[in-house]
């Protein structure tokens, strides 16, 4: 029996130890010496390295351009999940059985996210841009900024997030209405019930365990969104689109403030931790209560 034990262990290290090596390095130890590295100094270059203790997350705190980047992040972060999964619920509904347009829809998902900030960078511009001259069309003739005009920035980053997004929780609630029993819907139909109501009292309710895998992705994938934000606004204007992945670009790469830059991301974390784990209590006791 301790034989058989003893060979199973060695066949677990053999299969899952490569994997678990790779992930202490790549993850476990990084992220220890990043959470050192926040309590120091270092600007990313020079070999010396003092500690300064909680310093540098005391500064972040009383930076107005840190707490706007916070703000900005939760508002992105929000916005997009909220509507991300409402257009993809009402989409997988109402397409559900038509391919042609389901792959029309994915399309967007298969393109790097870089390719998506030039092309929607190349549509908002303010002058020649394609949205300029459809305005244009329509009788409009003064120019707007688009991207440039602090109130149309964020709801424009969001609109370029969710048409680059929209196709894959699409599919993924199609296969969770595909998961769903025909049986219910016919017991419905039989009871005189609309498709409003089939969908609301049926759909909606048996759809909770796959809106919360999408609620809890959306909302960590945007938390830490940087490609879109950077090339289409760079952040502004004004700051008023800048998140904290791109002050921690910029305070990194830019202005050499390595450790500065590490504790932001040090508390982006957190950030991601704390609303993944509350996300996940109220998501799965509104399961158990459907």
């Amino acid at each position: 029996m301790k034989k058989l034990a003893i060979r199973d262990v060695l066949t677990d290290l053999t299969f899952y130890g490569p994997a678990l090596l790779m992930y202490m390095i790549v993850v476990v130890i990084t992220s220890i010496m990043g959470f050192y590295y926040s309590l120091t100094d270092w600007d990313g270059l020079r070999q010396s390295i003092n500690f300064i203790g909680i310093h540098n997350y005391v500064d972040l705190f009383a930076d107005r351009i840190f707490i706007n980047s916070l703000k900005n992040t939760i508002v992105f972060a929000v916005g997009y999940t909220i509507l991300h999964n409402v257009f993809c619920i009402l989409l997988a509904a109402a397409i559900s059985r038509n391919n042609t347009i389901k792959t029309l829809i994915f399309l967007p998902v298969i393109l790097s996210p870089v390719i998506v900030s030039f092309i929607w960078d190349y549509i908002y511009a303010p002058i020649n841009g394609p949205l300029s001259t459809l305005v244009r069309f329509f009788g409009v003739m003064r120019e707007i900024g688009w991207s440039g005009d602090p109130k149309l920035a964020m709801p424009l980053i969001i609109f370029t997030q969710l048409w680059y997004m929209l196709g894959l929780g699409m599919v993924i609630y199609v296969a969770g209405i595909k998961g769903i029993s025909d049986s219910y819907y016919e017991a419905a139909r039989i009871d005189g019930a609309t498709s409003i109501q089939q969908f609301r009292f049926i759909t909606v309710p048996l759809l909770a365990p796959v809106m919360t895998i999408m609620l809890v992705y959306d909302m960590i994938s945007s938390l830490k969104v940087f490609e879109i934000i950077y090339i289409v606004t760079k952040g502004g204007p004004g700051y008023t689109t800048e998140t904290v992945t791109l002050m921690v670009f910029r305070e990194a790469f830019r202005n050499s403030r390595m450790a500065y830059a590490t504790a932001a991301s040090v508390v982006l974390f957190l950030l991601v931790l704390i609303i993944t784990l509350v996300q996940l209590k109220l998501l799965q006791k509104r399961e158990i209560e459907a």
